[in-house]
């Protein structure tokens, strides 16, 4: 709950009933169960009152007007090439002796390595 083992509650319990006595820890956690009520409530007073005065409906409005835009604007600058003219270019013949001065045998992974005590 609180990073509060089981154990530790009961400990609480024992201090606090040899401390105050069977008489009195029934008036105390009444006490204390009436102070959390009217926390809760004078925070969730707070919150409502917040709420009405930043006005978060209208900000919550305004980003999904905002993400709605840039979604448009995504899609306007979106790239839509047809298919056919990417496989016109993987079926296309490519010389490939034109670039052979680029090869670097050092960097050809699928080529076997050369023994040198042969």
């Amino acid at each position: 709950m609180f990073g509060i083992s089981f154990s530790e509650i009961i400990l609480i319990l024992v201090i606090s009933l040899i401390i105050f006595g069977p008489e009195q820890l029934p008036i105390i956690a009444r006490k204390a169960g009436k102070v959390v009520a009217t926390f809760r409530e004078m925070s969730s007073n707070i919150r409502s009152q917040l709420y009405e005065t930043t006005g978060i409906e209208q900000f919550n409005n305004l980003k999904t007007e905002f993400q709605q835009q840039i979604d448009q604007i995504k899609n306007q600058f979106r790239i839509e090439t047809p298919l056919i003219q990417i496989n016109d270019l993987q079926n296309e013949e490519f010389d490939y002796q034109e670039f052979y001065f680029l090869y670097q045998p050092e960097l050809d992974f699928n080529r076997e390595p050369e023994l040198f005590d042969e």
